[in-house]
């Protein structure tokens, strides 16, 4: 017997902690578990207005059954809480809209807990009051009540079992403390019974649950069988795309299936349809090709024609057919299948486009702008070919996002095609690159075969001029302006690769001499190419030939005259080509990507050289976009600080705004890592950028240099109200004022301009005032130090200047 009942009791546990597991959301998916609250949540709302008839009954019978027992006041304060509670919650539950669920999430369940323990305490502390003034029938009225509400919160409350058994721990602990403490021996076992009752009605509670959860799990799953029939009903419905057909001796249809007449837009009844009518009235060649096949019984396979409608793509078919003879041998008509291939065919001619255009503009590409021209070169047909190119473009591409700038490309596009196709209709315009672009227009010939360059030039000054007018797009109005190049043919060159090279050292020129320019191609620009080529030759040996050298410029405290820093500079000394300006060779290594081994090169030699100088000296070393842009610029610039020793808090990186105008967000990444270990940051150039106040207020720097421009159009009697050099000069130190940076002025040769600055508050100066670019044996004897004796070489005039 006892082992019998052991079996029954474990099987009970077991049977328990099944139900318990499967109350639990946390089994399910997110998805599906806030689905199973929400359900629960909502079936509890709908059960709240008994419950809450129910509160204002029992609060009214209690007013009238305990009036003048002595706690009216306390009695009257309950009741109208009750009422009140209950009267919120109803109209609160009416204003709601029914089809709309409540929320699944787990704050709602944990709110409707703990207003499950308020309610229950709220219902059950009204005993501890009752209690001790109540004698006779009073007693029973309170446990009725008592048992009356251990009853009825469950039943609300089951379908958010927490809140269920939350009600039944709150108002079966409350109930028996009161009894306990206030009743007489009778409420002491009612008490008792109500403990055993409230497990029973728990446990009820917790199965009550557990049959809503697996209603739920049986509905989930049904409901996933159901959309998995309907997802593979629909694709067989879309993947099935042939049908039979068949037709009479005269091509008369005789059975066609309702979803090609749906296809077509027209309605079989009254229409004496033909299988020559798929092929389209207005296509008579189709038209043609298929009643050839037809007058001739014969089997045919996958004929395709094409069916077009109004304002919308044609339609194609595939037909297959084989003719039908009767016993006599007379021929009776065709029978075969149709097929819908019009995606496989829209697709063919998408993928045809696509070879031959460029997806985002539609524009022709590289592929179709030679194909068209090749004919020209090979009839010997003068033409020009022109290389544009966008300004600006990067910056709104940045500024604005990529969206921005594909808008922007597609406005371009349209404009370019427009120019094209009104100063020369046969001309094609292609894009070849991110906001490159490819034109070629044919020319004319006099009777002495001399070419007519008039029109290409109001071609190429069209594109200039309609390419500087601003841009509407979604994100605002942008203005950016294009550069062109052009060369001709015959006379430039004989290829088109080599035409398309001329172009491109046009378009060169035209940048490099100013944005929205034209430039035709000329014969000496092949040799400043040529002569750019050998100079980055050199330059890329130059480390290992030892033709590098640096120079340093102080940089001087206007108060006191102290050297406060050292700006290390660059320069090189060619064995083949002689002195190279910085100005001509570091934009070389920027685009050669030389700029990277070279600035690595300049930062060891500067730490290595001021690591014993006056530990009061700081070394400003000048750094390029394209360094700071390298992933691994920090952590070498941290392995060269780390191998010569030199402080970090010593070392001043000197950034221009063009940093920024590429990848600012990485730019501004790498510039925080290395402030953070002491490395000060300097903006160069200050004042002559595009945005330079809006970096100030993005990201703090160290210090600003003033660039020489603006000192150098200083006046030393300025006129009343001040020049413009003077008052933006005023304004940038008050701006740095402001923001408490230091302020250094570059340029200053005259001594009324050193006290002109430092009059108006700029901290430091820099320039030949104070000291030209020296070598390191002469700069030591600048700061007072001894010079070393490998140094002790002085380098030529060239070398410093």
């Amino acid at each position: 017997m006892f082992r019998r009942f052991r079996r029954i009791l474990a099987r009970q546990k077991a049977q328990l902690r099944s139900i318990l597991s499967r109350l639990r959301a946390d089994q399910f998916d997110e998805l599906t578990a806030r689905q199973l609250r929400s359900e629960r949540v909502t079936a509890l709302m709908n059960n709240l207005t008994p419950f809450t008839v129910f509160n204002v009954i029992a609060a009214v019978f209690m007013v009238y059954w305990f009036v003048d027992h002595g706690v009216d006041s306390v009695l009257f304060v309950w009741v109208a809480i009750q009422i009140s509670l209950s009267t919120v919650a109803l109209i609160m539950r009416l204003r709601r809209d029914r089809m709309r669920p409540y929320s699944g999430s787990e704050r709602t369940t944990r709110r409707i807990v703990h207003q499950s323990i308020v309610m229950a305490s709220c219902w059950s502390i009204i005993f501890f009051y009752l209690l001790p003034v109540s004698i006779g029938h009073d007693q029973l009225i309170i446990n009725g009540l008592a048992v009356g509400g251990v009853i009825l919160g469950p039943t609300v409350l089951h379908p958010v079992p927490s809140a269920a058994l939350a009600w039944l721990v709150t108002t079966a602990s409350l109930n028996t403390v009161a009894f306990f403490l206030f009743g007489d021996v009778h409420l002491v076992a009612a008490a008792i019974m109500n403990i055993a009752f409230t497990l029973v009605a728990g446990v009820n509670c917790i199965k009550q649950s557990d049959y809503m959860t697996r209603q739920f799990i049986i509905r989930q799953s049904l409901q996933e069988k159901q959309d998995m029939i309907a997802l593979l009903l629909k694709e067989y419905e879309d993947g099935v795309r042939t049908w039979p057909w068949e037709c009479d001796s005269y091509g008369r249809i005789t059975r066609m299936p309702k979803a090609i007449e749906t296809l077509l837009g027209q309605a079989r009844e009254g229409l004496s349809w033909s299988i020559r009518d798929l092929a389209g009235v207005n296509n008579r060649q189709e038209r043609s090709e298929l009643s050839g096949v037809l007058s001739r019984p014969r089997k045919f396979h996958d004929y395709l024609v094409s069916f077009p409608r109004a304002d919308e793509e044609s339609l194609w078919f595939a037909i297959s057919g084989k003719p039908i003879f009767g016993s006599n041998g007379d021929f009776l008509g065709y029978r075969g299948l149709i097929s819908d291939v019009t995606e496989t065919k829209l697709a063919e001619e998408k993928i045809k486009f696509l070879a031959t255009h460029d997806p985002l503009t539609e524009m022709p590409n590289r592929t179709l702008f030679t194909d068209t021209v090749d004919p020209w070169i090979e009839q010997d047909r003068p033409f020009a070919c022109l290389h544009i190119d966008l300004d600006r473009f990067k910056l709104v591409n940045d500024s604005l996002g990529h969206a921005a700038g594909d808008e922007l490309l597609i406005a371009v596009s349209k404009r370019l095609r427009r120019c094209a196709g009104d100063a020369a209709p046969n001309a094609i315009c292609a894009r070849v690159g991110g906001d490159e672009f490819l034109a070629a227009a044919p020319l004319r010939q006099d009777a002495d075969d001399k070419t007519d360059e008039a029109p290409i030039q109001d071609l190429t000054r069209s594109i200039v001029d309609c390419l500087a007018e601003p841009f509407e797009l979604q994100g605002g109005t942008v203005t950016i302006g294009g550069s062109v190049g052009y060369a001709l043919f015959p006379e430039d060159a004989a290829s088109l690769s080599d035409l398309t090279n001329r172009a491109d050292l046009a378009l060169y020129r035209a940048k490099s001499e100013g944005r929205n320019q034209f430039r035709r191609y000329i014969a000496g620009m092949d040799r400043r190419a040529q002569n750019r080529k050998k100079l980055e030759v050199s330059l890329r040996d130059a480390i290992d030939r030892n033709e590098l050298r640096l120079v340093y410029q102080p940089i001087v405290e206007l108060d006191s005259g102290v050297v406060s820093s050292v700006e290390v500079l660059l320069r090189w000394n060619s064995a083949q080509h002689g002195f190279v300006s910085p100005q001509v060779f570091v934009p070389i290594a920027e685009e050669s990507g030389l700029i990277h081994e070279i600035g690595e090169w300049v930062l060891l030699n500067g730490c290595r050289a001021a690591t014993d100088w006056n530990e009061k000296v700081s070394l400003s070393v000048n750094v390029s976009a394209k360094q700071i842009l390298c992933p691994g610029f920090r952590q070498s610039v941290l392995t060269i600080l780390q191998e010569t020793g030199f402080p970090a808090s010593r070392l001043e990186l000197e950034l221009t705004e063009t940093v920024f105008l590429e990848e600012a967000n990485l730019a501004l990444e790498t510039i925080a890592q290395l402030r953070e270990h002491g490395v000060r940051i300097i903006l160069d150039d200050f004042g002559t950028g595009y945005s330079s106040l809006s970096y100030l207020q993005s990201f703090a720097f160290d210090k600003i240099k003033i660039d020489r421009s603006f000192v150098s159009s200083l006046q030393q009697k300025p006129v009343e109200g001040g020049a413009t050099s003077d008052t933006l000069i005023r304004a940038m130190i008050s701006l740095a004022q402001m923001l408490n940076l230091p302020v250094t002025a570059e340029g200053i040769e005259e001594e009324w301009q050193a006290e002109e600055l430092q009059r108006l508050g700029c901290d430091y100066g820099q320039g030949y005032l104070f000291a030209r670019p020296a070598s390191d044996y002469d700069l030591r004897r600048m700061i007072g130090m001894n010079p070393s004796v490998e140094d002790k070489q002085t380098p030529s005039s060239r070398d410093v200047a």
